[in-house]
C-alpha cells in the first residue's frame, strides 16, 4: 500500500500545469460551441482568437441526439477533437446511451 500511495505522490508532483497550454486548450473548447460554418472554416472568434490553427476541421453534428463537436489537424498533423458539454439532465442520461463496436484482433474482456 506504502508503494501505491508513493507512486501516486510521486505522479501528482510531477505533473505541472502549463498556463498557455491551458489557454490554448480553453480556445479550442470555445470553439465546439461555434457555429457549423465559422468552425469547418477556422474562422469563429474562438477559432481565430486562439492559439492553435487547425485545418481540414470537420463540424460533427447530431440535432436528435444534441451532438456537437469537430475534429481537426495542426501544422504539425496533430489530431484534436472538440465536443459540446451537456447542457441539462435529460442530455446526460441521453450521454450514457452508445453502442460498442467489436476491435478486430481483440478478444476477451478487456476489448
Amino acid at each position: 500500500m506504502r508503494g501505491l500511495l508513493a507512486a501516486v505522490a510521486a505522479a501528482a508532483v510531477s505533473a505541472t500545469y502549463d498556463d498557455s497550454e491551458g489557454n490554448a486548450f480553453a480556445y479550442l473548447s470555445a470553439a465546439a460551441y461555434c457555429d457549423a460554418g465559422p468552425v469547418d472554416s477556422w474562422s469563429c472568434a474562438a477559432c481565430t482568437q486562439g492559439p492553435i490553427s487547425l485545418s481540414s476541421v470537420d463540424f460533427i453534428q447530431d440535432s436528435e441526439q444534441t451532438t456537437f463537436g469537430y475534429s481537426g489537424l495542426d501544422s504539425s498533423g496533430v489530431a484534436y477533437f472538440a465536443w459540446r458539454g451537456s447542457a441539462d439532465i435529460e442530455m446526460w442520461i441521453n450521454n450514457l446511451k452508445f453502442d460498442t463496436t467489436p476491435f478486430p484482433g481483440c478478444s476477451g474482456e478487456r476489448c
